[in-house]
């Protein structure tokens, strides 16, 4: 398991796990919290990727199926490669991003929540290329099926909205516009079913395939659910916050997306502020 985590200041999310291998990693944003500043630690293998000048406060975090991981630095406006095989670590230029948050890669396309410039970009990890370019205000969370459909969340606490981009379409299509106290992480299953979390209502949102509402759930008792994301079989890793400073987050693996409390697996604790999580699709 790979985790960053680390502070959150204002609008920025500095934390989010990389489910793979059972190691794990740490990138740890700048900050009281943080006094030796931004950096990467194998725990497992306890050493270390990049020093903190790699690292300016990271935020989202995806992996490809050939061994390397890609991190936004929100506040440093740039997106790095790491090589996790020689543990050299790459900025790519080629990807312009103004605060960017949330990343995912499907079909070898990287999509990325550029905050500030209010745009859902998607770029080739082949040739760089920008391949896509969707208007969003305030985006913050994606999601990405097989077939191409961009789930895009906007948290702004309780007007938090949920949007969705058909495959191919530029027009997005809203799917819950209210109801959230602050909706923070988005995760498609194989099966098209969408989950949301709402930390500040500690629930899990639920949408069916044909995006009407299917349930809300506490899925476990904890303080601040917030990024998911299913691995090829459909199993749901959930990071959970807690408190900053407080050391009470956890990472959670919900078998076939079962929400039920009984069926919850803990894969780590005692973590402070993990956020979001990412597994490639080949299970590493």
């Amino acid at each position: 398991m790979y985790l960053i985590q680390g502070v959150r200041s204002l609008k920025t999310r500095c934390c989010a796990a990389w489910i793979v291998c059972l190691a794990a990693l740490f990138l740890s944003g700048s900050g009281a919290a943080n006094a030796a500043g931004p950096r990467v630690t194998f725990v497992g293998a306890q050493s270390t990727v990049g020093t903190s000048s790699n690292w300016n406060g990271p935020v989202g975090v995806a992996a490809d199926d050939s061994g390397n991981l890609y991190v936004a630095s929100y506040t440093g406006h740039y997106i790095s490669q790491v090589n996790l095989a020689s543990g050299v670590v790459t900025r790519i230029n080629d990807f312009t991003v103004s605060y960017p948050q949330d990343m995912k890669i499907v079909g070898g396309t990287l999509y990325i929540a550029s905050q500030g410039e209010n745009l859902i970009k998607g770029y080739s990890l082949s040739t760089h290329a920008l391949v896509k370019s969707l208007p969003m205000t305030g985006i913050f969370a994606l999601a990405v099926n097989a077939a191409g459909d961009i789930y895009a969340g906007v948290d702004a606490g309780v007007s938090s909205k949920i949007y969705v981009f058909p495959a191919g379409s530029s027009t997005p299509t809203l799917v819950k516009g209210s109801g959230f106290t602050s909706m923070t992480g988005l995760a498609v299953d194989s099966h098209g079913y969408l989950y949301a979390s709402d930390t500040g209502a500690n629930k899990i949102y639920v949408f069916d395939p044909n995006l009407s509402y299917a349930q809300s759930t506490v899925p476990i008792s904890v303080n601040g659910p917030r990024g998911m994301v299913f691995d090829s079989s459909d199993n749901l890793y959930l990071a959970v916050g807690g408190t900053v400073g407080a050391n009470n987050g956890y990472v959670y693996r919900f078998p076939q997306g079962n929400l039920n409390t009984a069926s919850e697996v803990m894969l780590a604790q005692g973590l402070n502020y993990d956020e979001e999580v990412t597994i490639s699709s080949n299970g590493d």
